[in-house]
């Protein structure tokens, strides 16, 4: 648009472009919300994920992700959590050994005992990443 300015025709396009990215965070976040009254809320947080992904400066959203983190922290007893960090370091030690599916497997264990577990979600994201671009 800084190039651009007087161009109407792009100036509609990015006016209807961020519109239709409001409706698809919207949209996640009313599911979220349905699913954090019925107290889903690893569910909700894939649903606030999925809208952050699109709309990373939602506010609506960065405030729900943090309710139900908040939720998923109460819920870790200490024995998980001790489990989750064994995994988690179990699973980092697979990824800088290259065995990528075995540390993917990993996270995912980490990630459905603690699924608010912000470092078992940046493992998965860079064991995933790591695998497209080795096949």
């Amino acid at each position: 648009m800084k190039l651009h300015a007087d161009d109407e025709a792009l100036a509609k396009f990015l006016s209807g472009l961020n519109s239709q990215i409001a409706a698809f965070a919207s949209k996640h976040a009313g599911d979220a919300e349905q699913l954090i009254a019925a107290k889903d809320y690893p569910g909700a947080l894939r649903e606030i994920e999925g809208g952050l992904r699109e709309d990373p400066g939602n506010h609506r959203l960065v405030e729900l992700s943090a309710t139900v983190r908040g939720q998923l922290a109460q819920k870790v007893t200490p024995e998980q959590k001790k489990q989750v960090e064994q995994l988690y370091y179990r699973a980092v030690e697979e990824y800088l050994k290259g065995d990528y599916a075995t540390a993917g497997k990993l996270a995912d264990e980490v990630l459905s005992l603690d699924p608010g577990s912000e470092s078992g979600k940046a493992l998965k994201e860079k064991v995933d990443a790591a695998m497209r671009l080795t096949k």
